[in-house]
């Protein structure tokens, strides 16, 4: 039970952590938006190919990126290399979300997610690879 409430205080300061850590210029952030979702900025060079899409089951947004990322393990963010140069972040979803906006800038690429209908969900996260 103690070790139990401990290690949820310490999941939770992680988080914490890397939401300040956004603030603070790290590579990789997570925020929710005031609308429900979540927006996930990485950092990448400006022409870096990357990939993004959702998985269902549990519902997860998942970003590869052609880019060198520190190795996250986080309870809602995950990210590590691949292979071949490529890094894979992944962020839990709080529940059925579609991808909003994509976009590369500056440096980084920034997702935002919106809730959506579970129809919608699973529409598009049958398009994942």
């Amino acid at each position: 039970m103690v070790f139990t409430l401990l290690w949820r205080q310490i999941a939770a300061g992680l988080s914490l952590i890397c939401c300040a850590a956004a603030a603070a210029g790290q590579p990789i952030s997570v925020s929710q938006t005031g609308a429900g979702g979540l927006r996930v900025q990485v950092e990448a060079p400006a022409d870096a190919p990357r990939r993004i899409f959702v998985i269902h089951a549990p519902p997860k947004l998942v970003l590869d990126v052609r880019a060198h990322l520190p190795d996250i393990r986080q309870p809602d963010l995950r990210a590590g290399r691949l292979f071949d140069g490529w890094s894979r972040v992944v962020a839990d979803l709080p529940g059925p979300q579609v991808i909003a906006r994509a976009a590369q800038a500056d440096g980084r690429i920034a997702v935002t997610t919106r809730p959506a209908t579970e129809a919608a969900f699973r529409a598009a996260a049958a398009l994942a690879p």
